[in-house]
């Protein structure tokens, strides 16, 4: 390839550029004012082409770069430090054992398993609870509800209720009237509860 066909002139903002060489594109490439979308003509030539289209085709005819030597790594770096000899195999040996146990446990575990279901049924126990009142009339001595002295404290309330109201009664008809009915409440609860419980002998 002569040497004006190598000259590349690149199309930008409405204006030509150049000529450029394809190291010199390179390097404008390289340093951000040119990308490989832009538009470019060779020397003697009718038809745009992109940068990137002009940089692969004569990739095999550009100048080789000298590749930039490696930094020369220190031998000494690259040999790891050796681990301590001592604490590994502890280690080691503490975390096999632990998953030894594991296991272990896991295995009885499915062992009981295996045996609670290949055995047999065990029977359903029923918790014992109070014996039910014979049904036999010659049977039962007695048959009643607890007694009114079972409850104390609604017996005094009574008291107290009446006793107030009664004292108070000079100095309003209301006392009296509200010393009743909490005497009336009282005797309720009572009958209530008395009428929840039944004493079969």
């Amino acid at each position: 390839m002569d040497e004006p066909a190598r000259l590349i002139y690149v199309l930008k903002d409405g204006a030509r550029i150049g000529p450029f060489t394809l190291d010199d594109l390179l390097d404008l490439v390289e340093s951000g004012d040119l990308s490989y979308e832009d538009a470019c003509l060779r020397a003697g030539a009718v038809q745009c082409e992109r940068v990137r289209d002009v940089l692969d085709w004569d990739e095999p005819t550009a100048v080789s770069r000298p590749a930039k030597p490696s930094p020369v790594e220190d031998p000494t770096d690259e040999e790891d430090p050796e681990p301590d000899q001592d604490d590994t195999p502890d280690d080691e040996e503490e975390e096999e054992t632990d998953d030894d146990d594991w296991e272990d446990d896991l295995e009885e575990d499915a062992d009981d398993n295996d045996d609670d279901a290949s055995g047999p049924p065990q029977p359903h126990r029923r918790r014992r609870g109070p014996a039910p009142p014979p049904r036999d009339p010659r049977l039962i001595l007695y048959l009643g509800h607890p007694s009114v002295l079972s409850f104390p404290g609604a017996l005094l309330l009574i008291a107290a209720a009446l006793g107030g109201g009664i004292w108070a009664r000079d100095h309003s008809p209301w006392w009296l009237l509200a010393g009743l009915l909490v005497a009336l409440f009282a005797v309720s609860w009572i009958l209530f509860q008395r009428s929840l419980s039944l004493y079969v002998v």
